[in-house]
């Protein structure tokens, strides 16, 4: 079954996220809504949504935001529709984010897993079958009650001579900034950012 993406606007957002928001991610992890709907507003984030071309039926959604020199891109939550899940739509549907960000430094966040064979681990093995790789330093997500390690992944293929470690330094801190500012942002950046070495090696 064939898919198509398309771009959202603030009014698919605020139903998107009213109906799915809170129950896909946890409280910590979550950007306020309104927030969210402002920046898309802004033409600074990003809502795409999958869904099935010959019904147009949405299956997924993701909400992106893009670096000002338009070189990276962090997928900022993605998730598909509970009873559209293990049928491969959302293999499909990442290839096709992949696909929109070529040339550009596709990231984004997975958090850790805890016990073997929890639902971290599983998100985690969804990504690495699906090309993605995890960025050898530490990562920290900013949350209003402090800092989450994390795993910080990319779907882009490194480049010959590696990732460019400086523009991620100033995209992470773009981003934080644009998305976390209700947040004590800075101190996290200043935890880990410095260990991102100018060239990524894997």
């Amino acid at each position: 079954m064939d898919i198509s993406i398309f771009e959202g606007n603030t009014y698919d957002s605020t139903v998107i996220l009213g109906k799915y928001y809170k129950e896909a991610f946890p409280e910590e992890e979550r950007i306020p809504p309104e927030k969210m709907i402002r920046l898309i507003g802004y033409g600074v984030y990003h809502l795409l949504v999958g869904c099935f071309s010959e019904s147009g039926t949405a299956f997924g959604y993701a909400f992106l935001c893009n670096s000002p020199d338009g070189k990276s891109v962090l997928l900022d939550y993605f998730f598909i529709l509970p009873e559209y899940r293990g049928k491969g739509y959302g293999e499909m549907f990442l290839k096709g984010l992949k696909e929109r960000a070529k040339g550009q430094m596709l990231i984004f966040e997975a958090e850790k897993s805890e016990t073997p064979g929890d639902l971290m681990e599983h998100r985690i093995r969804f990504y690495l079958r699906n090309g993605a790789v995890i960025l050898p330093f530490p990562y920290l997500f900013p949350t209003r009650t402090g800092e989450l390690p994390m795993h910080l992944m990319t779907l882009s293929e490194m480049p010959e001579g590696g990732y460019d470690g400086v523009r991620l330094r100033s995209f992470l801190s773009y981003a934080m900034e644009l998305l976390h500012s209700d947040t004590d942002y800075k101190t996290v950046l200043s935890h880990y950012l410095n260990g991102i070495p100018d060239k990524i090696l894997l």
